[in-house]
């Protein structure tokens, strides 16, 4: 999952999709939103560590 946004980019656009915008936004939201979403569960993690 190291890929970056423009990697995937570059895949749906060689995938020759019919909505090539779709799936660039929705590549970049997952590229955006995964490393967020990760941050959070550990940051969630070391709160609950710290508090037991």
């Amino acid at each position: 999952m190291s890929e970056t946004a423009d990697n995937i980019s570059a895949k749906a656009t060689y995938k020759h999709n019919p909505t090539p915008l779709f799936w660039n936004w929705r590549y970049r939201f997952a590229a955006i939103a995964l490393p967020i979403t990760s941050l959070t569960v550990v940051s969630v993690q070391n709160k609950a560590a710290l508090q037991s």
